[in-house]
């Protein structure tokens, strides 16, 4: 996947002042690309609690799998709050993730997704 698909896919974002997270509404052809291309590692987002927890997860197989991390206390947060502020109550959120250093996707919904931005490690 190349960065000129990743340059389009960003600028649909809506992001934040800290370009730390954005969310954008994805189409299907997209979404098919994210999943034949990236690497999936499911989220458990019962509560507040497993959503930390699983971030946590991520983020420890990023830094050691591919050195790189994310900030998981402050995307889980708002992760939560991203879905209360959609309605949504999936128990699970699918993160998308690339062995490069790129955003992470987190799908919300089946058109809506959370990007955040990595850390070097």
């Amino acid at each position: 996947m190349g960065n000129e698909w990743m340059g389009k896919l960003l600028e649909k974002a809506i992001i934040n002042s800290d370009r730390t997270y954005g969310v954008l509404k994805i189409e299907d052809d997209e979404k098919k690309q994210l999943e034949q291309s990236w690497s999936k590692f499911e989220i458990d987002a019962t509560n507040s609690k497993t959503i930390l927890k699983s971030m946590i997860e991520l983020a420890t197989l990023l830094r050691f799998k591919h050195n790189y991390t994310i900030d998981a206390e402050e995307h889980a947060v708002t992760l939560y709050f991203a879905m209360k502020f959609f309605r949504t109550y999936n128990k699970k959120v699918m993160a998308y993730y690339s062995p490069e250093f790129l955003p992470i996707f987190f799908e919300i919904e089946e058109e809506k997704m959370l990007v955040v931005a990595p850390k070097e490690c």
